[in-house]
């Protein structure tokens, strides 16, 4: 079975078997990550798609840096102190602390998500089962 995904994340990229690397709708190069890199001799699958980008866009690349974070000064945006979050018996979160500077990204898992988590763990119960 084949499955078309389309990423900018070198990292998911990599674990794939198969890559076509693309740029403006051009095809660059074929084959494995270690086949690309191989063909690039670069070190990172990153560095490998820069190495085939044509000459202007490879010459105007600069890596982007980010300076690392001085926890100290930061403003905290959203903090918690034993956060809890039940759906009925199921404890999603269960007394959960964190801080999450201004600026900083943070990610919570989707209700809906942890409605399936549970409806799935439900099923495997058999108490749940015959109730059903």
């Amino acid at each position: 079975m084949s499955v078309l995904v389309a990423t900018a994340y070198m990292e998911e990229a990599e674990r794939f078997d198969w890559l076509v690397a693309m740029n403006a709708g051009e095809v660059l190069a074929t084959g494995s990550a270690a086949e690309l890199k191989a063909q690039t001799g670069s070190q990172t699958l990153e560095q490998a798609f820069i190495a085939l980008l044509p000459e202007a866009q490879r010459q105007a690349h600069r890596a982007v840096v980010i300076p690392p974070r001085d926890s100290r000064e930061e403003e905290i945006a959203i903090e918690a102190r034993g956060l809890t979050m039940r759906f009925g018996n199921f404890v999603a979160v269960d007394h959960v602390n964190f801080r999450i500077a201004r600026g900083e990204i943070f990610r919570l898992p989707r209700l809906q998500r942890l409605r399936q988590i549970h409806h799935h763990e439900d099923a495997h119960r058999p108490a749940a089962r015959q109730r059903r």
